[in-house]
């Protein structure tokens, strides 16, 4: 906890209200900004204290209580580094985006992300913003892409041809896949050819 606050320069102002008694005191709670009597003491690996507050709360949706941090898994990890080396500012958009998904960058300015399944398909929806493009196969039940980027026919038929791979038509000479831009209900149809594994391994973020 301490290489977090040293590392991320908010040394003295990394104030953490569910065990703040158990910690010195922050400028925040010293300058009297925040009355430190109100803070906790929670410690321990149960979560039924934080079940209980946000019981008291009246919270009753919530994430179900799980250990480590998504940091833990290397390939997002990964993938979260990558995207900071090559972009200055992050949004909140982006970072989620991030989590969803399998990751390919088709070029400096093209990203793309398929959903692995239907609640990553939603997300995709959800998370998706003015420029995007939706690519899905047509007729047949399977994932959702998301490109990102730069628009241009050899990328849109790249980010098809790979949505296209991890589809139940994959064995197929040709598929006919179908893409429509966020927010417009003007689309279109092409025919691609399913992207091979050796092809697309490169491409991966």
């Amino acid at each position: 906890m301490r290489i977090v606050e040293r590392d991320s320069g908010t040394d003295g102002f990394l104030l953490r209200p569910l065990c703040a008694h158990l910690l010195k005191p922050t400028r925040p709670e010293v300058e009297g900004l925040v009355d430190r009597e109100k803070l906790l003491a929670i410690t321990g690996r149960s979560r039924k204290p934080q079940m209980e507050l946000a019981e008291r709360m009246g919270i009753r949706h919530y994430p179900s209580p799980a250990g480590g941090c998504l940091l833990t898994d290397p390939e997002l990890a990964n993938r979260i580094r990558k995207f900071f080396s090559q972009s200055p500012i992050v949004t909140v958009n982006e970072t989620l985006l991030l989590q969803v998904g399998r990751h390919f960058q088709l070029a400096e300015d093209q990203h793309l992300v398929v959903g692995r399944r239907d609640e990553e398909n939603r997300k995709l929806t959800e998370l998706s913003r003015e420029g995007d493009i939706f690519l899905k196969v047509h007729g047949i039940p399977g994932p959702l892409g998301l490109l990102r980027g730069r628009e241009d026919e050899m990328g849109l038929r790249l980010a098809a041809s790979i949505v296209a791979r991890y589809s139940k038509a994959k064995e197929q000479a040709r598929v006919e896949m179908e893409y429509e831009k966020h927010g417009e209900n003007s689309g279109g149809h092409l025919n691609v050819v399913p992207a091979k594994d050796e092809q697309i391994l490169t491409l991966r973020f």
